[in-house]
């Protein structure tokens, strides 16, 4: 009888954290060579992901390949193919359909090319095997992992199996040149940012910007945003910068907005405000607000920072485009019952005309968007809105019986793919007036250096236009962990936010894209009130010091620098803190080398420091990361999909000790770890990554297989994963 090995799948991602080439890279571990090239590939950026199937005995580590086919060969491949729906992959330059035609293969074929579309329009794409290792070499491969910059590693839950990932530190640049100037990227840089991938830097001879991705949504990457421009600008303190900053900001009438001087953004009183609170608490009242989207980052870094005045804002967007409308889709599950229901009650042709459109929405909808282009974008959320308006019409016309509240269903679809096609539109037009304005001040780098907040939509169309101009520039972005983009609650609520911001700050009384600028109407009606409610809040925190000041008995936690690192930490705003009891107050079945752990106690954060006898608390490394580390527990779906996650948050350059949080599922505690570099990759054993039950996993979840990074996104996303 032959024994089927379970297997775990990893993909192995570079989307982690940029270093300064080559400053941890070790010599590999005999036997893998193979891997640490490959590993070495990924951080350079010469390969995107590879995989790793771990099995029963052995685990194999395998890669992208591809292959140009001439017509004949790829039809001879699809021959005995039985026919199904293909997927669809998105390149910059050309639209991809997609067939498997065996495990581990697909044939593809060019459509739709544009002038810019050189080789074949066949090709052949594999997972080829680079080497299987006996599983006791695993060991040996997560030493050599660690050593060479793994900064994540997650295992979840996934369809029907199990899902792994890890993520690898990139090597980046120490500095960016721009004309006789140098930007420099310290390390402390590259801890929460990196530099585009896909957007490498380039040179030009009139003039150099900064393009900063903002993530509007993402709490956490604002929270690594502000961390970032901290470290970048300190890097580069004796360079004058100014702020472009898009999204909507106040208008007067009779002022010339063709000018960028009329654009000068406003606090509307929030930076005196702040100033007029109780000192210790100003900066979690910024994270506080921050978090809850009453102010977006650039404000946030500019008052936190105190900088409000020495660094120029402006707004640089097209208030007439800025109108946002609902684009919520509705329940995915009632939208698959509505199309079922309907195709039921449909018969010939419109029954196929029907099947055919949702067949295609499903399609585009689970395409391959990773490397889409913003005019093709647009083109696909206007061909999903075209089939479902046609969809929605065989619906209306042909039904035999009364569906009304099946084509109800289907018709908020319908006007939300709409909405979202003509939110792009819209989204296409403001590139224009925001060019002008970066143009214009990429110009004048010599004088000050601009750095421009926008959402990753417009990256493409904005650099082709400033590589056409001979504008240099880098695209730089907050470093979001595996899992911490933004969740479906914070998009849910962003959007309520755009759509009546005036509204959304009433609502957070009573429980930015956003807006670059507020007015003293805004600020006097919701952010003061706000900020006097969170005061009260704030004092849990202030007494929880208090009686960390006077439970510290062994004197050994520095009280003052815990206070400053809660004061600091972004991710720490309104939590509690205190030491842990029991004897040595580590819980018995915490990961060896724990010092904290993050968790949520009587539905509150909460952080336990533990080991209060522990000489290692005069170490001002621990400190340190204490104030860095950004503690994002899961919650709901995604505590529950997660099996383990152990992330890498510092690393001491002297003594060479790293700090991870590692979750734990059944305490439902985010661990703080700290381990000399030599013995971290003891927490990668194989027993604690299959710990909770035997692994089996048959779906592949790598960007280098046609189409699923878009069903990985569209899962994350909550939308309808339509009947064929």
């Amino acid at each position: 009888m032959k024994v089927l090995s379970c297997v775990l799948l990893l993909t192995v991602l570079a989307f982690s954290q940029l270093s300064v080439a080559g400053q941890d890279q070790k010599s590999p571990e005999p036997g893998l060579e193979n891997v640490a090239s490959l590993i070495q590939q990924l951080r350079i950026g010469d390969l995107q992901r590879f995989r790793i199937d771990l099995g029963t005995d052995n685990f194999t580590v395998l890669k992208s390949a591809e292959e140009p086919l001439t017509e004949a060969e790829a039809k001879a491949e699809l021959q005995n193919v039985k026919p199904v729906a293909p997927a669809v992959r998105f390149t910059r330059t050309q639209e991809l359909m997609c067939l498997q035609v065996s495990p581990g293969v697909w044939i593809e074929q060019a459509m739709n090319v544009n002038k810019d579309f050189h080789g074949s329009i066949w090709s052949k794409r594999t997972l080829e095997v680079v080497g299987t290792y006996p599983n006791s070499l695993w060991d040996a491969f997560a030493r050599m992992a660690i050593e060479n910059g793994l900064s994540d590693f997650k295992v979840s839950n996934s369809g029907e199996g199990r899902r792994a990932e890890l993520a690898f530190d990139f090597d980046g640049p120490p500095a960016i040149r721009y004309g006789s100037q140098s930007l420099v990227l310290s390390k402390d840089f590259y801890r929460v940012m990196r530099v585009s991938t896909e957007y490498k830097p380039v040179s030009g001879r009139n003039g150099f910007v900064v393009l900063i991705h903002d993530p509007h949504q993402s709490v956490k990457g604002r929270f690594a945003l502000m961390q970032g421009l901290n470290t970048l600008l300190g890097a580069n303190a004796k360079r004058p910068v100014e702020f472009l900053v898009e999204g909507a900001f106040p208008e007067t009438s009779g002022v010339d907005y063709r000018l960028l001087s009329s654009r000068a953004l406003s606090d509307g009183g929030l930076a005196q405000r702040v100033a007029e609170m109780n000192e210790s608490i100003r900066s979690q009242l910024i994270y506080s607000m921050l978090s809850t989207y009453l102010i977006d980052t650039p404000l946030a870094y500019r008052i936190l920072y105190h900088r409000s005045d020495a660094i120029p804002a402006f707004a640089i967007d097209d208030n007439r485009y800025l109108h946002e409308v609902d684009m919520d889709e509705g329940d995915p599950e009632e939208m698959n019952n509505a199309i079922k229901t309907i195709l039921n009650h449909l018969s010939g042709d419109s029954y196929q005309e029907a099947r055919h459109a949702v067949g295609w929405i499903n399609i585009l909808r689970n395409a391959d968007v990773q490397q889409i282009s913003d005019l093709q974008g647009l083109g696909v959320q206007r061909e999903i809105a075209s089939n479902a308006m046609t969809f929605l019409s065989i619906a209306e016309k042909n039904a035999t019986n009364d569906l009304s509240s099946s084509i109800q269903v289907v018709n908020r679809f319908t006007q939300s793919a709409e909405n979202q096609a003509k939110q792009s539109e819209r989204a296409l037009e403001r590139n224009k007036t925001m060019l002008t304005f970066i143009k214009q001040e990429a110009a004048r780098t010599s004088e000050r250096l601009p750095l421009a907040f926008i959402g990753s939509y417009h990256t493409w169309g904005i650099t082709e236009e400033l590589r056409n101009a001979g504008i240099g520039y880098v695209v730089i972005e907050p470093r979001l962990r595996i899992g911490q983009q933004s969740s479906s609650r914070e998009d849910k609520i962003f959007d309520q936010f755009l759509i009546n911001p005036d509204g959304y700050f009433a609502s957070v009384l009573h429980s930015n894209k956003g807006i670059a600028g507020l007015t003293k109407e805004q600020v006097d009606n919701f952010h003061a009130p706000y900020m006097v409610k969170q005061e009260g809040r704030l004092a849990e925190q202030s007494a929880a010091l208090e009686r960390l000041r006077k439970g510290n008995a062994s004197g050994k936690i520095d009280s003052s620098r815990i206070e400053k690192a809660m004061r600091q930490n972004a991710s720490l705003t309104e939590a509690t803190v205190e030491i842990g009891g029991n004897g040595s107050g580590i819980p018995p079945d915490a990961p060896r080398g724990a010092v904290a752990f993050f968790d949520e106690h009587d539905g509150k954060h909460r952080l336990v420091l533990l080991g209060a006898e522990d000489n290692r608390w005069g170490s001002e490394e621990r400190y340190t990361c204490l104030e860095h580390v950004i503690f994002d527990l899961p919650t709901g779906e995604a505590a529950a999909a997660t099996l383990f996650h152990l992330s890498k948050h510092y690393q001491d350059e002297k003594t060479g000790r790293v700090y991870y949080t590692s979750y734990d599922r059944s305490s439902k505690r985010l661990y703080l770890v700290e381990n000399p570099i030599a013995n971290a990759g003891a927490l990668l054993s194989l027993s604690a990554i299959r710990r909770g039950g035997a692994v089996n996993v048959h779906v592949v979840v790598s960007d280098l297989i046609p189409g699923e990074r878009a069903v990985e996104r569209t899962n994350a996303n909550n939308s309808t994963e339509m009947a064929n």
